[in-house]
C-alpha cells in the first residue's frame, strides 16, 4: 500500500488543508500531527518556497487490533 495519497484540486493550499482535517474525522480517522514541511524547512534557511505539509492520521478501530496482536507476540 502506497503511503502517499495524491489529489490536484483547485482550492487555496489552507482550504484543502482544512478539507482534509475534516473528511479524515468524517471517515473515523484522527489526525495525530500536522507537520508543516515547507515552514521547517524555510525556518533552517532552506530554499524551500513550495507550500507542503504531511498529516499524520490513524483510524483507531483498525490500529488497536493491529497493535494488540503486535503486542501479544512480542
Amino acid at each position: 500500500m502506497d503511503p502517499f495519497f495524491i489529489l490536484d484540486t483547485p482550492k487555496s493550499f489552507e482550504a484543502a488543508s482544512a478539507a482534509l482535517q475534516e473528511a479524515v474525522v468524517d471517515h473515523s480517522f484522527g489526525v495525530l500531527a500536522v507537520h508543516d514541511l515547507g515552514h521547517t524547512l524555510r525556518s533552517k534557511g532552506l530554499p524551500f518556497p513550495e507550500q507542503c505539509r504531511i498529516f499524520e492520521v490513524c483510524n483507531p478501530q483498525q490500529a488497536f487490533p493491529a497493535d494488540s496482536n503486535r503486542i501479544q507476540n512480542a
